[in-house]
């Protein structure tokens, strides 16, 4: 019995040590390319400030928002174009970068505030996206005001940000202030590409709002970001991240008999 319960000591050790060898021999291997990287550019997103947080909705009269990215490693060779648009173009102008920053961009509008709209911000390189397209809104302003939009797993139930896999049902909540019969409904995206659009109703006065979204999967709401709009009078007016989490199995341990 001594002699098995060493080997089985030794086996254990051994692959112990072949986890951290092999863990040794993929920090040499990544190391390296990571540190060869080069005109890279990351972190794209819009806000309020240079300094400022990521923003996705702007307030209605916003006069002007600012386009952040870092870059690292550039070699001043490539010409990266920048480019805002929401049909027609509030920014479009190219520039070579070199070493490693941040970059603020100031995007205004030719005639006072920004107007109420979906905004995209990408970033091109020869004729080709370096990064993911950015959507931003700007809100429309009154008549009526939405607050207070989240999502949770009942009408009335508390706010939520995350739900488990599987979850099929989800209900977007909302207040509302103001209405003077505007439409009103929801708009959900799975990242950046929009799946469900509620009926829009027309809402007067105060009060709140649920509105249910059933995913057609009978699974549910496939894992991944999530995001909700409230759309009131055509224009973006409110807006939830949500996400749904991957489901963790646990390996089913059997209790030995013996």
């Amino acid at each position: 019995m001594k002699v098995k319960k060493e080997a089985v000591v030794a086996a254990v050790t051994a692959l112990v040590l072949t986890v951290v060898l092999i863990g040794a021999v993929g920090a040499k291997v990544v190391s390296p390319l990571i540190a060869d990287e080069q005109n890279i550019i990351t972190n794209l997103h819009m806000s309020d400030s240079c300094d400022g947080p990521e923003m996705t909705l702007f307030p209605a009269d916003t006069d002007r928002v600012y386009v952040v990215f870092d870059y690292f490693e550039m070699q001043g060779q490539q010409s990266y174009r920048v480019a805002v648009t929401d049909g027609v173009e509030l920014y479009n102008q190219t520039d070579s970068y070199t070493g490693s920053g941040t970059e603020c961009i100031t995007v205004t509008h030719v005639s006072g505030p920004i107007p109420p709209d979906t905004y995209r911000t990408q970033i091109w390189v020869g004729g080709y996206p370096a990064t993911p397209t950015k959507l931003w809104h700007v809100r429309p302003g009154g008549p009526g005001e939405i607050t207070n939009l989240h999502m949770s797993i009942s009408s009335d139930g508390p706010p939520r940000t995350e739900f488990i896999e599987g979850t099929r049902t989800v209900w977007a909540v909302f207040n509302y202030a103001g209405m003077d019969g505007n439409e009103v409904g929801i708009d959900v995206y799975k990242g950046d590409t929009g799946f469900y659009e509620s009926p829009r109703v027309s809402l007067t006065g105060s009060g709140t709002k649920a509105i249910s979204v059933t995913h057609p999967l009978v699974a549910g709401f496939p894992p991944g970001p999530y995001r909700t709009h409230v759309v009131k009078d055509g224009y973006v007016d409110g807006v939830e991240n949500w996400s749904v989490l991957h489901a963790v199995y646990l390996p089913l341990v059997l209790k030995n008999q013996h």
